[in-house]
């Protein structure tokens, strides 16, 4: 069994089960928003951060409804998330707007890891590359984040550049950085 929470530009609250044939309407989060960092079964998972305004808020899953809990150390949307319920790791992500860059408000891309212990998220070594909008996978002791964007020049999005960096992650530190290649 899987969960799934929509996820749309008006932050919707939506929370689906997965059986395997069909998807049902469960009990929605507690507060809707997007891009967000999570981890999940049928029965057990995890929601933190978001959009709109990158916020702090975490949210558990029992099966039935979800719970808010501790929050985030730092407010972060699009925030690259691993794991489960009763051990987490969030990565990277967007911070709150800074000032306006090409007449438009910035996202600041972060570079902070935290890691969730099932009651309280801990600050840990950063990843290398600030970034957000990542490809990511595994679990709190064996991830990788890959791709994204990053502060830097561009000519398509006001003050970020891609980039093709991937880095793993072993449960304690982050173990580097294998450069793929930046446009």
């Amino acid at each position: 069994m899987e969960i799934q929470i929509k996820q749309k530009q008006n932050q919707v609250a939506n929370t689906e089960t997965w059986n395997g044939s069909s998807w049902t309407e469960v009990n929605d989060l507690n507060t809707g928003r997007g891009v967000k960092g999570c981890g999940a079964s049928a029965s057990d998972g995890i929601i933190f951060g978001g959009t709109p305004s990158a916020t702090t808020i975490t949210e558990t899953w029992d099966g039935t409804s979800w719970t808010e809990v501790s929050d985030l150390n730092t407010a972060r949307g699009d925030v690259a998330g691993a794991g489960v319920q009763a051990a987490a790791l969030a990565m990277g992500g967007y911070a709150p707007p800074s000032a306006p860059s090409k007449g438009v408000a910035v996202e600041d891309q972060v570079a902070n890891t935290e890691t969730w212990n099932g009651s309280s998220w801990t600050a840990t070594p950063n990843i290398n590359t600030a970034r957000g909008y990542v490809g990511h996978a595994g679990t709190s002791t064996a991830s990788i984040i890959f791709a994204g964007r990053a502060p830097g020049p561009s000519t398509s999005n006001a003050g970020e550049s891609q980039v093709a960096n991937t880095e793993t992650w072993n449960g304690s530190q982050n173990l580097g950085m294998v450069a793929l290649g930046q446009k």
